[in-house]
């Protein structure tokens, strides 16, 4: 096949689980690859929130140096090649294909998830590259995550807190003893989250890594970023501030020297990625999206806008197996009007038993996005975008299609 799309469809269909945890398979087909080391520099990231704008941090440093870079991040908005970029750009579908067909070589007999068979092809991608760092975002947990199949030079933990519990559990403890699985012995590890957990007090004995602590060994504090040997002064960023700290003192432990120079913290305070706080215009109104789908990430997005002026047009929705009271409870004091709809698949809900769970003074029901959207983007409303990435993604489909209808 020479179809990046024919490709994506036949792996969705090659195993019986779209979730299926452990690493046993995908070693035997890894070692049937042969692969080197991925990079001179290979970091990975962890966290129930912030693990992409950690990444975008971290190749922003990269870039800035000059250096050649790998990212691996999940999901996509638009196209998958976003999953896979080299300089910041996604990959083309040629080199995907190439690697699709080496992964399907060499797996033969052996099953692989779409999110295994794809991280193993991102894998094969960067190996072929001869990068000097790569980036990679662990998609669920870590310890059994595909992309922990990797022996990282440098992990990062930037938060924990409930989410995919069908997966990790209800226990913050267990979900941390997950989540730095990714670290290895002797390695840096670096933990941005600040919660007292006895599994994180204990991360060193655990994994056998050097561990540094955010508030201890490197944070923000008297209008200073701080890390190991060094400091600067703290700056506004577009993407969560709280995230820088622990990607500084994590560059600062790379082969790479950390001077935070003006320019450095232009491209760092301007950094972005889709969906996350991203704004645009619609016409006449103002379109705020971010893929907040957990409690935790709704808080962060809740805190934003109470330093802006309302009303808010709140376009949601979100999968049947989320806390939909906890995402919605942070929005409860701002003055919201809600506009809500379905989603389509297995862990969708109706639109009829979302509103069951938000439960708000003020909501309007939609069988699709396309009526919520232009329901709510009245001249000058504030318009906010969130929930599942399903949602924020075919928003921004939509509103991008509007503008070239309009061209």
């Amino acid at each position: 096949m020479q179809d990046l799309d024919a490709w994506l469809a036949y792996i969705e269909q090659i195993h019986a689980k779209p979730i299926d945890m452990g690493l046993d398979r995908l070693r035997q087909v890894a070692n049937r690859l042969e692969l080197p080391k991925l990079g001179k520099w290979v970091v990975s990231v962890a966290g129930t929130n912030g693990k992409g704008s950690s990444c975008r941090f971290l190749e922003v440093l990269a870039l800035q140096q000059g250096l050649k870079v790998g990212r691996y991040s999940s999901p996509h908005f638009e196209r998958f090649n976003e999953r896979v970029c080299l300089q910041a750009q996604p990959v083309s579908d040629s080199l995907l294909v190439q690697a699709f067909a080496r992964v399907e070589q060499a797996r033969a007999e052996i099953s692989l998830s779409y999110f295994e068979f794809t991280t193993l092809a991102a894998f094969v991608v960067f190996a072929e590259q001869q990068l000097d760092v790569v980036i990679l975002e662990v998609g669920l947990g870590g310890r059994l995550d595909a992309v922990n199949l990797v022996d990282a030079d440098c992990a990062i933990l930037v938060s924990v807190a409930l989410d995919h519990q069908d997966f990790l559990g209800d226990d913050l403890n267990g979900i941390a003893a997950e989540k730095i699985g990714i670290a290895r012995p002797a390695a840096p590890l670096f933990i941005g989250e600040t919660k007292a957990l006895e599994v994180l007090e204990r991360a060193e004995q655990l994994t056998g890594s050097q561990v540094y602590r955010k508030g201890v060994d490197f944070g923000c504090r008297d209008g200073q970023f701080f890390w190991p040997q060094g400091s600067c002064p703290a700056f506004d960023s577009q993407l969560p501030q709280e995230n820088l700290p622990a990607v500084l003192a994590a560059w600062a432990s790379s082969p790479w020297a950390l001077e935070v120079s003006q320019e450095l913290q232009q491209a760092l305070a301007v950094a972005s990625l889709p969906g996350r706080m991203q704004t645009v215009r619609f016409q006449r109104a103002s379109v705020l999206l971010d893929v907040a789908h957990n409690p935790h990430a709704a808080e962060r997005l809740a805190g934003h806008l109470k330093n802006r002026p309302g009303p808010f047009a709140m376009v949601f929705s979100a999968l049947a197996d989320k806390d939909i009271a906890g995402i919605v409870r942070p929005f409860a004091d701002l003055d919201c009007s809600w506009h809500l709809l379905p989603l389509a698949g297995p862990r969708g809900l109706t639109v009829a038993e979302l509103a069951q769970q938000v439960q708000m003074p003020t909501m309007h029901l939609y069988d699709n996005l396309a009526p919520a959207l232009q329901s709510a983007c009245q001249p000058g409303a504030q318009v906010v975008v969130f929930g599942s990435f399903m949602t924020v993604s075919e928003a921004m489909a939509w509103l991008n299609q509007d503008k070239i209808s309009r061209a």
